[in-house]
C-alpha cells in the first residue's frame, strides 16, 4: 500500500469539492483496502489529504519550486 498508516491529524480546514462518481467509488474501495490493511477506518476528507500530500511530496518538481521559494530564487 503506497499510503502509510495516517497517524497525524493537523487542525482541519473546508475546501469545496466535486469528484466524478467513478473517482469516488475507487476512493471508497482505497478506504476499504486501508481498513482491511491497517485495522483502521479512515475519512474520505482525511484520505483524499493523506493521497494529496504524498502526490506533492513525490513530484520532484514541485519540491524543487517549494524550495526556490523558500530561498527566494
Amino acid at each position: 500500500m503506497k499510503l502509510g498508516k495516517v497517524t497525524k491529524k493537523d487542525p482541519m480546514e473546508r475546501v469545496p469539492l466535486s469528484m466524478h462518481s467513478s473517482v469516488v467509488k475507487e476512493l471508497q474501495e482505497y478506504r476499504n483496502f486501508y481498513k482491511a490493511t491497517t485495522g483502521e477506518e479512515i475519512s474520505m476528507s482525511l484520505l483524499i489529504e493523506e493521497m494529496t500530500k504524498c502526490f506533492m511530496r513525490e513530484d520532484k518538481s514541485f519540491q524543487q519550486h517549494l524550495k526556490s521559494q523558500k530561498t527566494g530564487e
